[in-house]
Order: C-alpha cells, then sequence, then structure tokens
C-alpha cells in the first residue's frame, strides 16, 4: 500500500503556478501531509480522495497563513474533512 502524499508539481498544477515558480510550495506539501495524517489519525494510503485532501488543505494552508497546529486542527475545511473520510472509507473497504 503505498503512503499518500502530494508533489510540488501537483500542488503547481492545481494552483496553477508555473513549474519555475513552484520551488516555494514543498513546505506547503509536507504540511497538508502533516494536516491530514493527524486529522485521520493514520496515514492514508494513496487514492484520488487522500490526494484531493491534501491538495485543498496546502491551499487552504497558503490562503490562511495558519501555523499553529491546534488552529490547524479546528479551523480544517468541512471539504477537507470530507475528502479525509472518503479516504480511510475507501481504505478500509
Amino acid at each position: 500500500m503505498a503512503k499518500a502524499k502530494i508533489t510540488v508539481k501537483d500542488l503547481a498544477t492545481y494552483m496553477g503556478v508555473k513549474q519555475k515558480d513552484a520551488k516555494d510550495l514543498k513546505p506547503l506539501c509536507e504540511a497538508a501531509q502533516d494536516v491530514v495524517t493527524a486529522y485521520s489519525q493514520e496515514t492514508l494510503a494513496e487514492s484520488q480522495a487522500a490526494s484531493q485532501a491534501m491538495l485543498l488543505t496546502a491551499v487552504w494552508l497558503q490562503q490562511t497563513g495558519i501555523t499553529d497546529p491546534q488552529k490547524m486542527m479546528t479551523e480544517l475545511p468541512l471539504q477537507v474533512r470530507y475528502f479525509c473520510q472518503t479516504a480511510k472509507a475507501e481504505a478500509a473497504a
């Protein structure tokens, strides 16, 4: 089972950022993976829902500038929570 993750290229494409301007996105990719894993309380398997949760989380983190882990968990958008739950259900099936 492959662990869910997103790459800088994935995030740049999702955000519409040119690849040459994407070098600053790596921390967002890592933070999104950490947030989704923490919310899910487990490492998610690679799936479309897990990837979508991480992409949405990365964009949300970039837009809000939130860095406090507790605030991240309490303010995580409902759409991200939905994709996390969907990814968990898909892995359990």
